[in-house]
């Protein structure tokens, strides 16, 4: 890996507006994704995780270019991506794809699989018919299915076997960056392990970068090489995998990893689990968006928004429990 990134967001921030009355005006903002600063170097897997509803989803396809970017810059290999036009934009999408959560509803039920995962080559006009065919016959040998079968419907396969046509219709354009969001949520456990090990094979193939979202801390823990915890639409801690399971700093973060279910008994971690609710995104409270569940809560917590503290190495938090260190 090199140190120069691939992907690099400085203060990027997404607003869905809220509107009221007859007009149907603006009268707030929910703040999906706020202030996302991080760097993803080439070649590495970063994880980002959080509840549901804290905005991974919304950052993944801001990042895409499917979301209005309110503030801030997405640069990928040194190119501002927010400064683009449509036409260089669609160009760069082809060096970054996406791999859905659902496979059931990513894929069209009346398409046959072949032609959904062609479509890309298609609208992008790579290569002749017959060379769209070879592409997409070896890409669905080298994500475990036999080429015979491109010619069914998704209702004919199982959910391992559609969340492989998943990834092949976005390894198909021969992409530099992929976003993985929680690709394995939606299938049984017996072939969740199939999938994950079938991306990290992949990854070293063909030199993949990606962004891994997901809730399972113990998927990203064997997926992953640095992880990015997201609160309601923050990121508030960030380092490499080991350093963030043996230490990590937030409140929010610890609370993640003591969820994380044990195999035996003896290895059970004592839960703390948090109090308080969760506010409300378009009316969040002055200081720490985390103060109304936080167990170690201060006075300063209500009153500033805890700035980035590096607290050695890559390691960085957003709390004030960490000024100190």
């Amino acid at each position: 890996m090199t140190s120069q990134p691939l992907l690099s967001l400085r203060g990027l921030s997404a607003y869905f507006p809220i509107k009221s009355g007859l007009m149907q005006k603006t009268t707030g903002w929910i703040k999906a994704v706020d202030d996302i600063t991080f760097d993803v170097k080439p070649g590495e897997t970063l994880g980002l995780v959080g509840e549901s509803g804290c905005g991974k989803t919304t950052l993944s396809r801001t990042i895409l270019g499917l979301r209005a970017v309110q503030s801030g810059s997405i640069r990928f290999d040194g190119e501002d991506l927010t400064g683009m036009s449509l036409r260089d934009l669609v160009s760069k999408r082809r060096d970054m794809q996406l791999i859905f959560q659902d496979p059931n509803a990513s894929l069209d039920p009346k398409r046959r699989v072949g032609a959904t995962v062609r479509a890309g080559l298609d609208i992008h006009r790579i290569g002749t018919v017959r060379e769209r065919d070879e592409r997409v016959a070896e890409m669905f040998a080298r994500v475990g299915l036999d080429p015979s079968l491109r010619n069914r419907f998704p209702h004919e396969f199982s959910g391992g076997q559609r969340q492989r046509i998943g990834i092949a219709r976005a390894l198909i354009m021969k992409p530099r960056f992929v976003i993985c969001d929680e690709p394995v949520s939606a299938l049984d456990v017996s072939v969740q392990s199939q999938v994950l090990n079938l991306l990290k094979d992949l990854q070293e193939e063909l030199n993949l970068t990606y962004l891994f979202v997901a809730h399972n801390l113990a998927v990203v823990e064997h997926m992953v090489d640095r992880v990015a915890v997201m609160y309601l639409g923050r990121i508030v801690e960030l380092a490499d995998r080991d350093e963030l399971f043996d230490r990590p700093q937030h409140p929010y973060t610890k609370a993640l990893i003591d969820a994380i279910p044990a195999a035996t008994p003896a290895n059970r971690r004592h839960r703390a689990l948090l109090k308080g609710d969760i506010p409300s995104p378009a009316n969040l409270p002055p200081g720490c968006p985390f103060q109304a569940r936080c167990p170690s809560v201060m006075s300063k917590c209500k009153e500033k928004m805890p700035p980035d503290f590096v607290t050695g190495g890559n390691h960085r938090v957003a709390c004030w429990l960490a000024e100190d260190t």
